[in-house]
């Protein structure tokens, strides 16, 4: 049958039929030399079906493309316990951005700046990412090094967690007048290094100083003078190696800049 009267059979559209046909999820049976018409098989209902079930499993697309290669009910089993494992550390993480966006909000509502910035110390683990790191003339510049990662992501046609939290932005120190950041995506798995954007492990920290900024971007620098007054008041701690930002909510989820959050994070060493 031609791809239109398949996508009504299937209530998936042409589109989605196209974009299966190009990353050779699901080919059509035939394509006509002469006009490029594509037909499907009613034979190929149950592995568009399948390929549906992980689409809404939330499965990215080389993930479905694995599956579906090297469909058993082993290999079936593997993937879903990893994925009900990744669904889970999602959940938790999630709720546990929800109270602290919650928290923050009621203490701008109440007006209480301090309790705004309140620090918290907590353990962050080991971590693979996918990042790019370049000494660039001021922090503003930042978009550009993502910019260029995002383009490599699709390029690569990587699979890359969307969510959130999944941006890192390292600052490193600089020895001139120029910025050291690197930007990063946590990552499964390695893979191929290219000549500027490489996969490495970020070490453990088992003491990080966790402030949520919420607000525009002008508000980081308050947080940090913030940071500054907290450890002058707690001796018993040290700024340790690099710091680290999260962009949570931004232009991407808000046109208010107001709505903003940035959750900064400054590893500590305690001091002897």
């Amino acid at each position: 049958m031609k791809i239109g009267d398949f996508s009504k059979l299937t209530k998936v559209s042409v589109r989605m039929l196209r974009y299966y046909d190009k990353e050779d999820v699901l080919k059509p049976q035939k394509i006509d030399n002469e006009n490029g018409h594509r037909s499907y098989s009613i034979t190929q209902v149950p592995t568009l079906q399948k390929v549906i079930m992980l689409r809404d499993l939330n499965f990215g697309i080389n993930e479905i493309k694995e599956i579906i290669t090297h469909w058993d009910k082993e290999t079936l089993l593997n993937h879903m316990k990893e994925r009900l494992q990744t669904t889970y550390q999602i959940i938790d993480e999630e709720q546990d951005r929800a109270l602290k966006i919650q928290q923050a909000m009621e203490h701008i509502q109440k007006n209480e700046t301090d309790r705004h910035y309140s620090v918290v110390i907590k353990s962050i683990p080991e971590l693979l990412v996918l990042s790019l790191r370049r000494k660039m003339h001021h922090h503003f510049e930042e978009e550009i090094l993502w910019n260029e990662l995002y383009h490599f992501i699709q390029e690569k046609r990587l699979s890359i967690d969307q969510t959130r939290y999944n941006n890192i932005a390292i600052y490193h120190d600089s020895k001139d007048d120029s910025v050291d950041i690197e930007v990063a995506y946590i990552v499964k798995k390695k893979g191929i290094n290219s000549a500027s954007i490489n996969y490495r492990t970020l070490d453990e920290v088992t003491l990080m100083a966790s402030m949520m900024v919420y607000g525009s971007y002008q508000h980081i620098d308050e947080a940090y003078r913030s940071f500054v007054d907290w450890l002058s008041n707690h001796s018993e701690y040290s700024i340790g190696d690099t710091s680290r930002q999260i962009t949570i909510i931004d232009h991407r989820h808000t046109n208010n800049e107001e709505d903003f959050l940035t959750e900064i994070q400054i590893p500590l060493v305690v001091t002897k």
